[in-house]
């Protein structure tokens, strides 16, 4: 019996200590593009009417909603390229730094088909 009990809980060790070195961990925002420079994008919960810059911060947070900028270095040019204002995406993230807007690196960012 004792041995049956040891087998088992060095299964079950084995078991939780085995990874393929990803870390799973990650989150994702489905927004619309705000603001596009060289090395960062903002991404908004809510699509925006107007620029970003014409926003008073008192008012950012209602007219944009949850709001990341994220550093977007490891994505393909091509891709970056082909983005514009008003775009609805997909990005995938791990790490947000508290502010507003939040702070991220985007890990993957996807267009999907825009309702507005």
């Amino acid at each position: 019996m004792k041995k049956m009990i040891v087998f088992i809980l060095l299964s079950l060790a084995l078991i939780a200590c085995s990874s393929d070195g990803e870390v799973k961990n990650n989150d994702e925002m489905i927004g619309y593009i705000a603001k596009i420079t060289d090395d960062t994008i903002l991404v908004t919960e809510k699509y925006l009417e107007t620029n970003v810059e014409q926003l008073k911060e008192e008012e950012m947070y209602e007219k944009m909603g949850n709001a990341i900028y994220f550093k977007v270095s490891e994505l393909e040019d091509s891709f970056l390229n082909s983005l514009q204002l008003g775009d609805k995406v997909v990005v995938t993230y791990s790490v947000v730094a508290e502010s507003y807007p939040g702070q991220s690196t985007a890990m993957k960012m996807e267009k999907v088909k825009n309702e507005n």
